[in-house]
């Protein structure tokens, strides 16, 4: 059985209690709350009739906040919008570290979506999309930068920010995309690629199972159509991919497909190799990786 979200939230509490040491940002559920450095607004419905699901953070940098009446034009920040992990069927929103993009300058939003325990493909990437339009539609008054976003995520959640950049010149009824929304660049962190490759294994992953309604064997032309290499063309944004290679979880050759692909189609991408590193954890939060994100960030964004 799938837990449900507010036990998830229960366990991430005492998860955030154990690991806010470390220095990122962690806030307890609160509208307008402010540190001084930044402003958190909790749980903004991006649908009609949201369901629990269905809800953002969004994290302001300082002087990027929602004042208004001062008479003085504010100024805007570029949005990353971050879409959590957990196999499609767990995770939650908030589980994303801001502390150094804030530092940087960048507002953050980070998205619920529908879990493939209450809802399959293509609900996932529909949500994620109507989030992206929700934000574009509300930039001025959260001050973002309406230019254009960029989308990532971890594992699960960096397979839907590839697809709904990859996909969005292509399947815009499908996946329901508002085409107002204009990506910039993907943060991919280890995320899978290629779900049709499920398909030639003898126990397909239950997660996958799960996100489709059924196997990648029985059902290839979901599988291919939920895959992002399979929307890859050369209008793509640049892409930056970090992933392990002991990562037992999502294989690296994942990611080597992703490269392979975006190299054929002359897409701009960074494809960083940790050694001996697994499927999250330490390895994917220090200095170095970090200080690349953001170097990928500023170079995608000035261009």
């Amino acid at each position: 059985m799938i837990p449900g979200r507010r036990l998830r939230h229960a366990l991430l509490s005492v998860l955030i209690l154990v690991i806010g040491a470390s220095g990122a940002v962690w806030l307890a559920a609160g509208e307008g709350r402010t540190d001084g450095k930044f402003t958190v607004r909790r749980d903004i419905p991006y649908v009609a009739n949201a369901g629990p699901d269905q809800t953002l953070d969004l994290f302001l940098p300082d002087g990027a906040s929602t004042r208004t009446g001062t008479g003085q034009a504010q100024p805007v920040a570029p949005l990353v919008v971050w879409i959590h992990g957990g196999g499609w069927r767990g995770g939650d929103k908030q589980s994303v570290e801001v502390d150094y993009l804030l530092s940087a300058g960048y507002a953050v939003a980070s998205l619920n979506y529908r879990l493939s325990g209450d809802a399959i493909f293509p609900a996932q990437i529909q949500d994620v999309n109507a989030a992206l339009g929700f934000l574009r539609d509300h930039a001025a008054e959260y001050h973002l930068d309406p230019g254009g976003f960029v989308v990532g995520g971890d594992s699960a959640g960096a397979h839907l920010a590839a697809l709904a950049a990859f996909s969005a010149n292509a399947q815009p009824d499908t996946f329901m995309t508002d085409p107002d929304v204009r990506i910039v660049a993907i943060v991919n962190f280890f995320g899978p690629m290629d779900l049709t490759v499920a398909a030639t294994l003898q126990n397909e992953p239950e997660d996958l199972v799960d996100l489709l309604g059924g196997t990648a064997r029985a059902k290839p032309e979901l599988a291919r159509a939920a895959s992002p290499v399979s929307w890859i063309d050369a209008a793509d944004p640049p892409v930056l991919t970090i992933h392990g290679d002991g990562d037992q979880v999502v294989p690296l050759s994942q990611s080597q497909v992703l490269d392979a692909a975006l190299v054929d189609a002359g897409v701009v991408h960074t494809l960083m190799v940790i050694p001996d590193a697994p499927h999250g954890g330490p390895a994917f939060e220090t200095g170095e990786i970090r200080g690349a994100v953001i170097a990928f960030l500023s170079g995608a964004l000035k261009d």
